[in-house]
């Protein structure tokens, strides 16, 4: 799953960044990026203690490809929700980039574990 899920993550970012500095762009991110968003959402209690940046990062990635694969969101319609959330000037800043792209995850994170939990 969380091959799967780190596509489709690499694939969400990239489309909101491509169309915030207005020319495609390839971005990835960073296992810890999305290990720092999965502890921020609070899921980090559902892993095991021993885990590392890249552990989580997987876990993030894995939540997210599931969630896709059960029809939990849409990418396009995601896509265009966080580009909606992100001031351009905050995208292109590097510092506040980091910053932007931790909030942006955390908060499709605990959306996406929230609409997994109500399913159950």
């Amino acid at each position: 799953m969380a091959k799967l899920g780190d596509s489709i993550v690499n694939l969400l970012y990239s489309l909101v960044k491509s169309k915030l500095v207005g020319r495609p762009d390839g971005a990835k991110v960073p296992d810890t990026l999305l290990a720092e968003a999965f502890r921020q959402a609070g899921l980090r209690k559902y892993v095991s203690a021993r885990q590392d940046a890249h552990s989580l990062g997987d876990a993030a990635e894995a939540l997210i490809a599931y969630s896709w694969l059960k029809d939990h969101f849409e990418i396009k319609a995601t896509a265009e929700k966080l580009t909606a959330s992100i001031p351009r000037e905050k995208i292109i800043n590097r510092k506040t980039e980091k910053e932007v792209s931790i909030q942006i995850f955390t908060s499709l994170l605990q959306d996406l574990f929230e609409r997994i939990v109500k399913k159950i």
